[in-house]
């Protein structure tokens, strides 16, 4: 019973005192994730779109419309469509251009510079959501390591315990209640496993 309550100690004193690392080839750089993420993340791609195509407008909205040039012939004959054939044939060039009231091109430019600050804003946010969702998994993932790590050396040790109860059982000097709460233990820690793995696989 003393061993049984020794081991489950040593337990708790493990898990607590062993820090959370992870062996180096399981460990994958959180800055190069975000940067990843940032990169390849379809909803920075759009508002990322967005905010480079608003830039463009202050400087299209300010310019002035392209003007309209209009060729146009009358009293052409259309037997051989001489140009020279009778003199009552005329030809003609037109030019317009809108002209702008005076300061509408400006306030339609500062709107334009608003609008696009307004989609900076937005794609910033979405960054920092998606660095949030980045460092959220990863550390989740990191701790979910550590827990799969301890739990696997904790069932060797249970594992070990078991095998020492039932040794001292078969001898006389254990106890059958040490041998079923030990492998009550080796089972919870088990199922604790299991769920570790399931969580593990969710996370990545």
């Amino acid at each position: 019973m003393k061993n049984y309550l020794l081991a489950g100690l040593l337990s708790i004193l493990y898990f607590l005192v062993v820090p959370f690392s992870v062996s180096a080839q399981n460990v994958l750089s959180l800055d190069s994730l975000i940067d990843e993420a940032l990169e390849k993340s379809p909803y920075v791609k759009v508002f990322k779109m967005n905010k480079d195509a608003l830039w463009e407008r202050p400087t299209q909205v300010k310019s002035w419309d392209d003007p309209k040039v209009t060729l146009g012939v009358t009293n052409l004959p259309t037997d051989d469509f001489d140009f020279n054939k009778q003199d009552m044939t005329q030809k003609y060039v037109s030019v317009m251009q809108n002209i702008p009231f005076p300061g509408i091109s400006r306030l339609k430019e500062k709107a334009a510079v608003e609008e696009a600050k307004g989609a900076e804003k937005e794609l910033e946010n979405i960054e920092i959501r998606t660095v949030q969702a980045v460092k959220t998994a990863y550390y989740d993932l990191y701790f979910v390591y550590n827990a799969i790590k301890i739990t696997d050396e904790n069932i060797d040790l249970m594992k070990n315990f078991v095998e020492l109860t039932q040794t001292k059982y078969e001898v006389g000097n254990g106890l059958q209640e040490d041998i079923l709460k030990a492998q009550v233990e080796l089972y919870r820690l088990q199922e604790k496993m299991i769920n570790l793995k399931q969580k593990e696989a969710s996370i990545k």
